[in-house]
């Protein structure tokens, strides 16, 4: 009978180690399938750290609790739960769990080790205990009871030291745990990991490299590789490796959720629009836990819609985004702001569009670039070309050395019908024509400018200006496709040459050279009245 017994705590053992290495290689339906059979307050600890890491905190506490209520005098039940309030940001009542276990751990190594792994866990907490996790793990190192270090507790160490932060001795603990282990993959991804960090990303992917040679089952090694990819937009390698971190793991709702984001940063909104609508429905329709959710899915649908014109997922990327407002955990970034406004825009809504982009330009001018056209185009739409003209120059005071900013607020100024910023449209679009001569438009409102300051032609300040769009138009095959193709150039043609039959036949009456001026403007505006009445008099 004894030696039953014995033979059944031996496969019970067995069978944890299996599940704790399951749980290590993110093989959770494994893990749980090996803990249920085994049914004790240790296994449930186990269990709830499936649940845990797969971010379900309800069935992760329960698991806790039975582990506690299973065996009171032992400390994994306490260290979960502490993981728990941990999660949850409520670091004091943590910190009182992870004490009440700390005074129950005796010479309990795996008791030791998973508290000083949950002392540095969260990566919320704003300052892990590192001291205390050291301590504890250094004296479940120092175990008389271990006739051999386990790789397992130089893990933890490394990652205890990291979190110091003291990176020599994170790296020292991670190479005893390969010294300790040499087939592991797992000290690898630890310095994948830590490498990519120090943003040393050819050494990080070496040590992937390494991990996979070493155990190409292990999953987190290419998620580990992913993330340096990623970290150096080579997007297209961190999806593949992703890919292969998720056919190799459980696919959790945390992993799931960062291949999503991985898909939105390469572009690929269709995929990331399936990938979202399934994980919705695994969440039943809630993103409430996981509120970046709401972000992806609205981004998603506002890119996926505008692409394919579908009003449905417009509709929807919107009210995404609105649920993303309205969580109280979560503080809107500018990007939210960004495509709150496009979404807006999309459903039909021009005025919050106008105040949702304002806002998120005032949040973060880095996103300028990618709200500026959308922006640009409502206020013309609306007849607001102050605030158009605004906008660029805004962008000038950000960046002085793009010619279009001057071009357009010279253009945008222009439609103001403000004659006192006159001068200074005329001042910018003069740095058009100086950087690009061959820029048409540049010269035609100057001419445009100038000819509304002199209403009544007293001085024809216009006159080179109109005279330098003709120019063009009579020497640069480039625009004279244009002419033939654009309304607006073949307008901005016409009304120079009407602006230079008016110069030539009335201020330098050189009537010969006029009627060449009204016979070339006949040719491109059949109907046009100054020069038809030009001709008729001269017919007379």
């Amino acid at each position: 009978m004894v030696g039953l017994v014995f033979s059944t705590q031996i496969l019970m053992a067995q069978s944890i180690g299996e599940a704790s290495r399951a749980i290590r290689f993110e093989q959770f339906q494994k893990a749980k399938s090996l803990l249920k059979a085994i049914g004790t307050p240790e296994a449930d600890y186990y269990l709830g750290d499936v649940y845990f890491k797969e971010g379900t905190l309800d069935s992760s506490e329960a698991f806790f609790q039975k582990a506690v209520a299973g065996a009171t005098s032992s400390p994994l039940g306490y260290i979960g739960l502490g993981r728990i309030k941990q999660a949850l940001g409520a670091s004091a009542e943590a910190h009182t769990l992870f004490a009440k276990a700390n005074s129950l751990l005796a010479d309990n190594y795996f008791a030791m080790l998973e508290l000083g792994k949950a002392y540095v866990e969260d990566p919320k907490t704003k300052e892990p205990d590192a001291v205390a996790a050291i301590n504890v793990l250094t004296a479940a190192s120092n175990l008389k009871s271990l006739k051999t270090k386990p790789d397992q507790i130089y893990l933890a160490l490394g990652d205890a030291y990291l979190a110091k932060p003291d990176g020599e001795n994170a790296a020292k603990n991670y190479q005893l745990a390969i010294s300790a282990n040499p087939s592991s993959a797992e000290p690898y991804a630890k310095f994948a990991k830590l490498f990519r960090a120090a943003r040393n990303s050819v050494v990080s992917l070496d040590y992937a490299s390494q991990g996979i040679a070493k155990d190409p089952t292990f999953g987190p090694i290419f998620r580990e590789q992913a993330e340096t990819y990623r970290a150096t937009s080579k997007i297209a390698d961190a999806l593949n490796s992703y890919e292969k971190y998720l056919s190799l793991t459980d696919r959790s709702v945390n992993s799931r959720i960062r291949y999503i984001q991985f898909l939105y940063l390469d572009g690929n909104y269709d995929k990331a629009n399936s990938e979202l609508t399934e994980l919705k429905t695994t969440l039943k329709g809630d993103f409430s836990g996981n509120p970046a959710m709401y972000r992806l899915d609205a981004i998603s649908k506002y890119e996926l819609g505008s692409k394919n014109k579908d009003k449905t997922l417009l509709a929807d990327g919107l009210t995404s985004m609105q649920k993303l407002f309205q969580q109280k955990s979560v503080k809107p970034l500018s990007i939210d702001y960004s495509y709150l406004g496009k979404l807006y825009l999309a459903n039909g809504n021009d005025s919050l569009a106008i105040l949702t982009m304002e806002q998120a330009i005032v949040q973060d001018s880095t996103h300028a670039e990618d709200i500026y056209p959308n922006l640009v185009d409502l206020y013309r739409s609306k007849k607001k070309y102050k605030e158009a003209a605004n906008i660029f120059q805004k962008r000038i005071d950000h960046d002085s050395t793009k010619i279009n900013y001057y071009m357009n607020y010279g253009f945008y100024t222009y439609l103001t019908g403000d004659t006192t910023q006159y001068r200074k449209a005329d001042l910018y679009l003069a740095k058009v024509n100086q950087k690009t001569p061959a820029y048409s438009d540049a010269w035609y409102y100057r001419g445009l400018i100038q000819s509304t300051l002199d209403p009544d032609n007293k001085t024809y300040a216009a006159q080179p200006y109109f005279q330098k769009v003709i120019d063009l138009y009579n020497t640069d095959t480039l625009f004279q496709k244009k002419v033939l193709t654009s309304n607006h150039f073949k307008t901005s043609v016409v009304q120079s040459y009407d602006y230079l039959l008016t110069y030539t036949s009335l201020k330098q009456k050189d009537n010969a050279a006029a009627k060449i001026i009204a016979d070339k403007l006949i040719a491109l505006d059949p109907k046009n009245k100054d020069a038809q009445i030009f001709l008729q008099q001269k017919q007379k």
